[in-house]
């Protein structure tokens, strides 16, 4: 029956996937989250209980109205889909405690960031705010003076985003990175500890340089051009929320070996 149990952490994530599409298509557009209550955005018409089911209303509509039968966007499956892994994956590796919800946060709030960035360019304070009050409840919870090791974490991640940024001035002679991305780094510290967050940041920057690099080779962009970079942070944040720990621990071996 261990299947069962993941299958329906799996839906419970599509679940809130299905609430992370409200907040990618109305945040951008300065909508209510709450009102008006869910409709299509080709007719207006407002959707019954049947055609608001994650993943599977989707599935039986074919991606289509039931009522003025326009295509739906395959955003709404992907981020349902990507939002059930985030919750399977995450207490399949470290079960279910504090920690685990921590992380789970964290990481719908990039995957809605990292698709608002892609399609608008922006990252939204409100979003990045809620995350922030969030993560500082959930560790008062846990233990008052994690705080402390918490707001370390934020100084090393921000300062790290703004080197980066003074290297990309110095390399680009313009501005390289957004107010909006020093201040998920920031969120980023509080959720992960110095140690994650710095991998994850590392490895953003990383992915970035790479796929920056295919598309300037590709000649798709010039040099210079600024890409969207939560969907990198995102990427890397999922890799070091599930095999950071693993990457150290095997470093720190690697050392002793040496």
């Amino acid at each position: 029956m261990k299947w069962f149990y993941y299958l329906a952490i799996f839906y419970w994530g599509a679940i809130l996937g299905s609430f992370l599409n409200v907040v990618i298509y109305r945040i951008p557009r300065h909508l209510s989250l709450w009102k008006p209550r869910s409709h299509c955005p080709h007719c207006g018409q407002y959707l019954q209980l049947r055609d608001n089911l994650p993943l599977i209303s989707y599935l039986l509509l074919k991606g289509r109205c039931r009522f003025c039968h326009q295509k739906i966007s395959s955003r709404y499956l992907q981020v349902e889909i990507l939002s059930g892994l985030i919750w399977m994956g995450v207490i399949a590796i470290n079960g279910f405690n504090l920690v685990t919800c921590a992380w789970i946060v964290l990481l719908e709030g990039l995957l809605a960031l990292a698709w608002i960035d892609q399609r608008w360019g922006i990252v939204p304070d409100s979003i990045v705010l809620s995350l922030f009050i969030i993560g500082i409840l959930l560790f008062l919870l846990a233990e008052p003076t994690f705080l402390l090791q918490r707001g370390v974490s934020v100084v090393i991640s921000t300062g790290f985003i703004l080197l980066m940024a003074l290297l990309g001035r110095l390399l680009f002679k313009r501005e390289a990175i957004g107010g909006g991305d020093l201040k998920i780094a920031a969120v980023v510290g509080l959720f992960l500890g110095s140690k994650l967050s710095t991998l994850s940041l590392c490895l953003a920057f990383t992915l970035g340089g790479i796929y920056g690099g295919i598309l300037m080779l590709r000649k798709k962009i010039k040099p210079g051009t600024t890409l969207p970079w939560v969907p990198f942070l995102f990427v890397a944040v999922i890799l070091a929320v599930l095999i950071g720990n693993r990457f150290f621990d095997w470093y720190l071996q690697l050392l002793e070996v040496q």
